[in-house]
């Protein structure tokens, strides 16, 4: 409860976890929320489910991990105003002791409820990263991410890059 006694936050969040045997942990979460943030506000409730996957194989040199979830939104009058699916999929090998490369991905899917209809909104992400640790003392990444969205007929290349110096071990240069 907030201050005025008319505002609150429920939460419930019940999951299960465990392991596939040495290839992965597996967990699976449920989520409800009823959610009034002022007093004037009206209640809002959300629900959904969250299953995730993370794993590793030759001894760590490749991780990997996926995660799928589905919400949705309800107004004050229970009725369904946004639903919500997201798949993200990540993995990393390490080629050597100082070289390794990730790679991700993403899809969403969103859908808007209103008396006027509905409006599908789809987005999917790709990424691309190398990362280079010649010594202790010096570091380099790179990072591609493209972006298509389906309202949009082009699509955003994002680019980034760091170069890193460790003098002393409390001392990070970038």
């Amino acid at each position: 409860f907030r201050e005025g006694g008319d505002a609150y936050l429920h939460v419930v969040r019940p999951g299960l976890s465990g392991r596939i045997q040495e290839l992965a942990q597996l967990k699976l979460q449920y989520e409800y929320a009823l959610d009034k943030p002022s007093p004037l506000a009206p209640e809002h409730a959300r629900n959904g489910y969250q299953l995730s996957v993370d794993g590793a194989l030759q001894d760590g040199a490749l991780t990997w991990g996926g995660r799928f979830s589905s919400r949705e939104r309800f107004d004050h009058n229970a009725v369904r105003t946004r639903a919500t699916d997201t798949l993200d999929l990540k993995s990393r090998f390490q080629l050597a002791r100082s070289l390794h490369v990730e790679l991700t991905g993403a899809l969403r899917n969103e859908t808007r409820f209103s008396r006027a209809g509905q409006q599908a909104i789809t987005e999917t992400r790709y990424g691309a990263a190398l990362g280079w640790s010649p010594s202790e003392r010096y570091a380099l990444g790179l990072k591609v991410d493209a972006l298509d969205r389906e309202a949009e007929p082009e699509s955003a290349v994002l680019g980034s890059g760091s170069i890193s110096w460790f003098p002393r071990p409390d001392l990070e240069l970038k």
